[in-house]
């Protein structure tokens, strides 16, 4: 795949790019193209520290090409030129939890005071008490048209009272929305895109985010990858949560890197 060439790098991440757009937790799964001599991307992952990523079931799969093989960091438009520095290779021991969420192993742990990876850092988890029902929630994540992700985007979510779980076209399990997952819907966008890219909540992983009281934002999840298609006006969509503080399950606290846990239902 042919990008263009852009000679400066960090002006392209954050001079090009709205402030409301600059996530640097984000990251963008890569894969092997369909000629095989080339790439494509898809996919959101977060960063939770220097050497774990975290994503959704929906990125990856049984064949080759449906598994990343690595990730770039500390670039919020995915069309154009990517530095070699940014790119990180991923192990292939990923670890799936309920056919949901999917954590992945970096060959190379990220050092965050590298010059290099000064638009890149780990995700600032949201605490348990801060997810209630009147918390102002977003969605960011990749835009994607057919081929490939496009740069982020940022919707503003209404978490629904009455959730109906959508039809799954994929074989998740261990769903409880009074628990592990919530479900909200997307509101009107004010500004609809114009690139030709959809903002797809679930067929990117987008990722759930509250906005505090200072105005910053807190991660609390991940879309549940309930379907491959690409929903943007759907009714209801299901996020994942994993916050501060958790559930135990059956085998004891599933607890992320730096205290966050992820909500099993298998209490």
């Amino acid at each position: 795949m042919a990008f263009p060439k852009i000679s400066n790098l960090g002006c392209y991440v954050f001079c090009r790019v709205p402030k409301e757009l600059r996530f640097p937790y984000l990251a963008s799964l890569q894969y092997v193209g369909p000629l095989h001599d080339d790439f494509v991307f898809r996919c959101t992952a977060i960063i939770l520290s220097s050497k774990q990523l975290l994503t959704t079931s929906i990125c990856v799969g049984s064949k080759e090409r449906e598994n990343p093989n690595s990730v770039v960091l500390g670039v919020s438009d995915m069309r154009g030129h990517i530095d070699e520095k940014l790119t990180f290779q991923l192990k292939t021991n990923a670890m799936q939890i309920n056919n949901d969420v999917v954590l992945f192993d970096l060959h190379t742990d990220i050092n965050f005071k590298d010059q290099s990876m000064k638009n890149v850092s780990m995700a600032t988890l949201c605490y348990e008490n801060e997810l209630t029902e009147q918390s102002r929630l977003y969605a960011v994540g990749f835009a994607q048209n057919e081929a490939t992700n496009c740069g982020l985007f940022k919707l503003r979510l209404e978490r629904l009272s009455d959730c109906r779980v959508p039809e799954l076209s994929r074989p998740v399990t261990g769903i409880n929305t009074n628990a592990t997952h919530i479900c909200v819907r997307a509101m009107p966008e004010t500004s609809p895109r114009l690139d030709g890219c959809k903002n797809c909540l679930t067929a990117t992983s987008s990722v759930l985010h509250v906005e505090r009281s200072d105005g910053s934002l807190c991660v609390a999840g991940i879309a549940t990858p309930t379907t491959d298609e690409c929903t943007v006006n759907s009714e209801s969509t299901l996020y994942t949560i994993f916050v501060k503080i958790g559930f135990k399950n059956a085998c004891g606290q599933f607890v992320l890197p730096d205290g966050p846990t992820y909500r099993n239902n298998n209490d």
